[in-house]
């Protein structure tokens, strides 16, 4: 039985020995429940052809009792993740957080003076205008494991909070486009030598929200301790 869905992506041949660059792996939801008593469902999945195209692939045939409710809502799931996917011949998937991936100065860097701003990029773009971006001077002393409690119990207590900007390190977010991978957090004139944290809580294009920090020094000596 050929489901017309899976009909409809390709005629290429499809294949799952070698995913192009970007698929790791092919995504198969759970049999839905039910197709109608007595009844063949092929089950779909998203994979891949010669042609490094992405679509639904037909699988081995499933007897499935019980009845229809459940396939049409995993039809419409996978039609859903195809439209999420990368556009392009490299087949890639949307469906991943916005995580972060680099950022300037790094995660417990120790600086000679205050940088300007602080940059973060993340894995995929994010709604700067919806998002949190905040730097607070880190009072903790002790190594770096005891700093990171620190920074996540201040987290805990300010990044959702409002009306904070007098307490706070950042002038606020330099807005160069609403939607973007990169984020440029202007920092405050004048601010003293010591520990800081950065804290954010991104929404992704893909709707997913995260949230992390990073902790940088200034000292003017040098010293890491």
């Amino acid at each position: 039985m050929k489901h017309p869905l899976a009909a409809s992506v390709s005629g290429a041949q499809w294949s799952y020995s070698s995913p192009p660059p970007g698929l790791s792996t092919c995504v198969r939801p759970p049999a839905p429940h039910g197709a109608r008593s007595g009844r063949w469902f092929a089950e779909l999945e998203l994979g891949y052809n010669s042609n490094h195209e992405v679509g639904l692939v037909e699988t081995e045939g499933r007897f499935v009792r019980g009845n229809a409710r459940g396939v049409g809502r995993w039809l419409v799931v996978l039609a859903v993740a195809l439209t999420l996917l990368f556009e392009g011949g490299t087949a890639g998937l949307a469906l991943a957080h916005g995580f972060l991936t680099g950022s300037d100065p790094a995660d417990n860097a120790v600086l000679a003076e205050m940088p300007a701003a602080v940059r973060l990029r993340f894995s995929e773009p994010v709604e700067v205008n919806a998002s949190i971006f905040k730097v607070y001077p880190l009072a903790a002393e002790g190594d770096l494991q005891a700093l990171r409690a620190a920074a996540r119990e201040l987290m805990k207590q300010v990044l959702r909070e409002r009306g904070d900007e007098d307490r706070r390190a950042d002038a606020g977010v330099a807005v160069e486009r609403s939607v973007s991978d990169e984020v440029q957090i202007l920092l405050k004139e004048d601010l003293p030598a010591g520990s800081y944290v950065v804290m954010w809580r991104v929404l992704s294009v893909d709707t997913h929200v995260t949230e992390g920090y990073l902790i940088f020094h200034v000292r003017p000596d040098g010293q890491d301790g």
